[in-house]
């Protein structure tokens, strides 16, 4: 039979790996989808080959931070569901302080990978066609496959990056079609140059 002091024991393991994972999956989805979200708001430039790193992993960083979050919640709520009384004490005291921080650190990782993945789904279905962006242009209209966006992120950075070019009226980056269409006055600005800009960012025109 387990004495008390091994409860505790397990107990405390337990919280201390519960945590460890939630806020691992935290992490990972903030390095994937948060990073990238700060580049491109603080308009950054000269780091194209961590946008392309994340931009190639991104999904599978998605998807193994879900599934940890997920293992998480399932081992926090079947330890809590096996909390029986050994010899007075029960493994897990789902009133003390460190439970309630545990319950806590869940709820906030499962927030931040929700977030960061009903994003990047709402990035992927909601762009239509292209018909009013070309209605409502100023000047020449562009438009480049590109290879390697996977997210919203992506887009964001794309479109901060080649706005900062002198010339340039609008961009539209989409993950769905994998394109960047640029609205420009091309008097200033060639294909090339606006080619060189999206390949700055890290991923590539398919020419």
């Amino acid at each position: 039979m387990k004495t008390k002091e091994s409860n505790v024991k397990q107990n405390k393991d337990s919280k201390h790996l519960i945590r460890g994972s939630a806020l691992l999956s935290g992490g990972l989805m903030s390095l994937c989808c948060g990073v990238p979200l700060v580049i491109a708001i603080l308009g950054a430039t000269g780091i194209g080959f961590l946008n392309k790193f994340l931009g190639e992993y991104h999904w599978f960083i998605l998807f193994s931070a879900s599934a940890i979050i997920a293992g998480s919640w399932y081992f926090y709520i079947n330890e809590r569901k096996r909390c029986t009384v050994e010899n007075g004490h029960c493994k897990i005291d789902v009133n003390s302080t460190s439970n309630k921080i545990t319950k806590y650190v869940l709820m906030l990782s499962t927030l931040v990978v929700i977030t960061f993945a009903l994003l990047n789904i709402y990035s992927f279905i909601k762009h239509g066609d292209n018909k009013l962006f070309y209605a409502q242009r100023t000047g020449v209209i562009s438009e480049f496959n590109v290879m390697g966006m996977t997210c919203a992120s992506c887009e964001m950075y794309i479109e901060s990056t080649v706005k900062k070019l002198h010339g340039v009226y609008k961009v539209k980056a989409s993950t769905k079609k994998k394109s960047v269409i640029i609205d420009y006055d091309d008097k200033t600005l060639t294909k090339k140059r606006l080619i060189e800009a999206i390949n700055l960012t890290g991923y590539r025109v398919i020419i």
